[in-house]
């Protein structure tokens, strides 16, 4: 049997805007373009995106999250984000010093479903369902499946 599960609270997510307060959303996914394949191994390496201004919005009783990062100062990040779709989105508490950023407290917040094209000013965009859509929207429907 399911318990109960709360979700986390969605304070300032849905308003599009970004309080400095708020804890910060990264994700992490295994992108196709960074597998290698050399021989008889396969390597996996994860990626970690850490995004600082999700832009939350709503369309149809859903809630979704674009994380964008601009290109041009971040070059590095991969050209085509297949391979994340279903990961995480999860908000996040952390303790920082000069030294060290401890986290504190992960609480998923949403899964990745596409990658919308890039911007002509080079903005590459990674969609998710926000925790809206997965707690009050599919967490129902997952419990009446499973009767």
């Amino acid at each position: 049997m399911l318990g109960e599960y709360r979700p986390p609270a969605r304070t300032g997510e849905l308003d599009g805007n970004h309080d400095a307060n708020e804890p910060d959303r990264p994700s992490c996914g295994l992108v196709a373009e960074k597998t290698v394949i050399a021989e008889a191994n396969i390597v996996l390496n994860q990626y970690i995106f850490l995004w600082i201004e999700p832009q939350p919005f709503e369309r149809d009783g859903y809630d979704y999250v674009d994380l964008c990062s601009r290109r041009a100062r971040q070059p590095e990040i991969p050209k085509s984000f297949g391979g994340v779709s279903g990961s995480g989105l999860w908000r996040s508490l952390a303790k920082s010093s000069e030294s060290e950023i401890k986290p504190l407290d992960f609480q998923f917040a949403g899964v990745a479903f596409c990658q919308m094209p890039d911007t002509d000013g080079g903005i590459a965009t990674v969609r998710f369902h926000g925790s809206l859509s997965v707690y009050e929207r599919l967490l129902p429907q997952v419990r009446g499946w499973l009767g």
